[in-house]
C-alpha cells in the first residue's frame, strides 16, 4: 500500500510573492530572495507570464481596469511551493480546513521526472481576492455595452440580456423567472499548479484531485468552479444549487463557545455540517422538508423545522437562541433539561414521548446506533434517540432511562424516571457521559467527549469530498441574483478612485473604477449582507474606508435605468501611510478587513 504524506511547505518555499496566484515557467523552481518587491513583481510577470499576473495583463471578465495598488497588492496570500515524489499519496492542507489529496501515480509526467514541484496557494477572505486581482464573475456572463452613467468608463462584468432597459419595477417582477445579473459567493479558492522543472504536468484522463472544501462561510449550496481566460466557468460534479431554497440564520449562544456550532439533519442519519462562526446556511429542494438539530458544547439544542415554498433563492431566519445547560445536568445523571412538542408528524401511537440523549459537554446527541435501557431492558436507540409507545406507557407507570442497565433498574440514582409531564414532548436528556459500543457489541460509558464516532468530534464528514477533474484555480461558489444598487460617494479623490465592495460575514467582493474625481459611484451589490467599502485613489497617494452597512433588500443595479440606489455615508480619503508597503499586517489592522 502506498502511504499518504502530508506536504509541508520546504526550504524552498516560494517567497511571498505578491499578487501570488500561481507561479509556473520559472527560470529556476526555487526563486531566491527578493530585496525590492515591486522588482520582483515585474520581472516574474514579463519573463512567466501566467495567469496569475494579471497585474499588466488584465484576464478578459476581471472586474478590473487598472493595476492593483501597491497597497492592496501586498494583502495578497503567499504561494507556497512543495517538492514530493510522483509515486507518493500527498495531501496538501489550507486554511479553515481545504484540504486536496494527490493519488499515486495520477499525472502525466515525463519519463526522465523523478520529482514534482507543486506551486500553490489559497484564498480565504475578499480582501485576499481583490488583493490579487480576481473577481466574482461567472464566464457566461454577457458584458452590459450602456457602461456607469456616472463614469467615464466602466469594469462590470455583469449578465444582463441585451434587450432595451427595463426599469427597476420590470425586473423586480421578472428576476424570479428569468436569471438576471449575478455574483458569485465563495466559500473559498485555490490554485494549484504541478511542474517536473519548467514543464507543467496535468492529471492523467479520469483521474481527479480528492478536496475538503474549506469552512470559510458555513453552507451546502456551493459548486465547483475553475478559472477561465472569461472568468469563473462552473465545472466538475459538484453543482451549485441555482434553484434550491437557501435559509441563512445565526445561532445566539447564552455564553462564550469556542467550538462554534453544529448542525445536524435529523431525517438523514445525523448528516452534519459545522462552523465555527454561530452563522449557518442550509439547503432545501423544492417541496422538500427538513427536521434540523441546532447543538453547541454547554447548551441546550434546538430542533427546527424549515420546509421550501414560494420562490427560490435566500430566506431570512431569525436568530435561534441557545441557553446553557445548567450544572445540575452537568454530571453522571441523566436529567431533563428541554422539553418542547413533540413534531406532528412524529407524534403518533408509536411515539407517544420522543426522548433524546445528549452530552452535557458537547451539547450534541450521543453518537451512533447505541442502546439506552429502560427498566433494566436494553432499548434500541440512533444517537441518543427513541420513542416511547403508548403500549410501553400502557404496561408501566414507572419508567426509568439510563445509559446501563444498573442506571435503568434502579440500583443507582443516575436514572430518568418518565414523568406524567413528558406525554407528547421530546424531551432532552443529558449526562457528561456517553455510550458506545466496542468490537463484540457491549456499550462501554466513556469519560471521554471525543471518542470514536463521536459527533462533537471535529468531523469532515459534513461537507463532503468534492471530486476536481484537473489542476488550476478553483473556487467553491453560489451564484446570487439578489442585487441591490448602491452609491458611493467619495471626498478627497483628485485623481478618480477605485471602490471595492467587500462582504463581513460572506465571502464576495465588487470592484469598480472612477474617473471623475470629483463624481460618486455606482455599483450594485449582495442583498442583506453586512459589508464595508475599500477605496484607492488612482494616484496610489490616498485611501478609505467606510463604515460597516447593511445592504439593503431592494433589488436594483446600476445598470438598471431609474433603478433605486441605497446612497451610504460619504467616504473620505485620507493619506496612504508609509507603512502601508512595509508593514502590510499593521495597514490591514488599520483597515479593518
Amino acid at each position: 500500500m502506498s502511504r499518504q504524506k502530508p506536504l509541508q511547505p520546504g526550504a524552498s518555499a516560494v517567497e511571498p510573492l505578491r499578487p501570488a496566484q500561481t507561479v509556473s515557467k520559472q527560470s529556476s523552481p526555487t526563486i531566491r530572495p527578493v530585496v525590492f518587491l515591486i522588482s520582483a513583481l515585474a520581472i516574474v510577470c514579463l519573463t512567466a507570464p501566467f495567469p496569475g499576473c494579471s497585474l499588466l495583463s488584465p484576464a478578459k471578465g476581471e472586474a478590473t481596469e487598472s493595476p492593483v495598488p501597491l497597497a492592496l497588492r501586498l494583502q495578497a496570500p503567499q504561494t507556497k511551493k512543495y517538492n514530493f515524489s510522483p509515486e507518493e499519496r500527498i495531501s496538501i492542507e489550507g486554511r479553515n480546513g481545504l484540504r486536496i489529496v494527490l493519488h499515486p501515480n495520477s499525472l502525466e509526467i515525463p519519463e526522465h521526472c523523478h520529482t514534482l514541484d507543486a506551486y500553490f496557494t489559497d484564498y480565504v477572505n475578499p480582501l485576499e481576492t481583490v488583493a490579487a486581482n480576481l473577481d466574482f464573475l461567472e464566464a457566461e456572463q454577457e458584458r452590459i455595452s450602456e457602461g456607469n452613467t456616472d463614469s467615464e468608463s466602466d469594469s462590470s462584468a455583469f449578465a444582463e440580456n441585451p434587450t432595451k432597459q427595463k426599469d427597476a419595477k420590470e425586473i423586480e417582477q421578472e428576476v424570479s423567472k428569468t436569471p438576471g445579473p449575478s455574483l458569485l459567493e465563495s466559500a473559498g479558492m485555490f490554485d494549484l499548479r504541478i511542474y517536473c522543472g519548467q514543464e507543467e504536468v496535468h492529471l492523467k484522463k479520469g483521474q481527479n484531485l480528492l478536496v475538503s472544501p474549506p469552512r470559510t462561510v458555513p453552507g451546502e449550496e456551493f459548486g465547483t468552479y475553475v478559472r477561465t481566460e472569461d472568468g469563473w466557468k462552473q465545472e466538475g460534479r459538484q453543482k451549485p444549487s441555482r434553484n434550491s431554497y437557501i435559509f441563512r440564520g445565526k445561532v445566539k449562544l447564552q455564553q462564550e463557545n469556542a467550538g462554534g456550532i453544529r448542525v445536524l439533519d435529523m431525517d438523514e442519519g445525523f448528516v452534519q455540517f459545522s462552523s465555527p462562526t454561530a452563522n449557518y446556511s442550509l439547503r432545501l429542494e423544492p417541496g422538500q422538508k427538513r427536521r434540523v438539530l441546532f447543538a453547541a458544547p454547554q447548551h441546550i439544542p434546538e430542533e427546527m423545522v424549515f420546509q421550501s415554498s414560494g420562490d427560490p433563492g435566500i430566506r431570512r431566519v431569525e436568530d435561534i437562541s441557545l441557553a446553557s445547560i445548567p450544572e445540575a445536568a452537568k454530571g453522571d445523571s441523566l436529567v431533563a433539561i428541554s422539553r418542547s412538542d413533540i413534531p406532528p408528524e412524529l407524534f403518533t401511537e408509536r411515539c407517544r414521548i420522543l426522548v433524546q440523549v445528549i452530552r452535557s459537554d458537547s451539547g450534541m446527541p450521543q453518537a451512533g446506533a447505541g442502546r439506552l435501557f429502560l427498566n433494566g431492558a436494553p432499548e434500541v436507540s440512533a444517537n441518543g434517540r427513541f420513542c416511547l409507545s403508548e403500549a410501553i406507557l400502557g404496561e408501566s407507570t414507572d419508567i426509568t432511562i439510563g445509559l446501563d442497565r444498573q442506571d435503568s433498574s434502579g440500583e443507582t440514582n443516575r436514572g430518568y424516571r418518565i414523568q406524567q409531564e413528558d406525554r407528547g414532548k421530546l424531551v432532552i436528556l443529558s449526562s457528561k457521559r456517553s455510550q458506545e459500543r466496542t468490537g463484540g457489541g457491549e456499550i462501554v460509558i466513556s469519560e471521554n467527549s471525543s471518542g470514536p464516532g463521536d459527533p462533537s468530534a471535529d468531523s469532515r464528514q459534513d461537507a463532503g469530498l468534492a471530486t476536481i477533474p484537473r489542476t488550476g484555480m478553483w473556487n467553491f461558489d453560489y451564484p446570487r441574483f439578489d442585487l441591490a444598487c448602491l452609491t458611493i460617494p467619495v471626498r478627497g479623490a483628485v485623481s478618480g478612485y477605485m471602490a471595492t465592495v467587500l462582504s463581513l460575514d460572506r465571502f464576495s467582493a465588487y470592484t469598480q473604477y472612477q474617473h471623475s474625481p470629483g463624481a460618486s459611484l455606482n455599483t450594485a451589490f449582495l442583498q442583506g449582507e453586512r459589508s464595508r467599502v475599500l477605496v484607492f485613489s488612482l494616484d496610489q497617494k490616498s485611501y478609505g474606508v467606510s463604515s460597516d452597512f447593511l445592504v439593503w433588500n431592494k433589488y436594483g443595479h446600476f445598470k438598471i435605468q431609474d433603478s433605486p440606489c441605497q446612497v451610504i455615508a460619504e467616504i473620505q480619503l485620507k493619506p496612504l501611510p508609509e507603512y502601508a508597503l512595509s508593514d502590510p499586517k499593521r495597514f490591514r489592522k488599520d483597515l479593518g478587513l
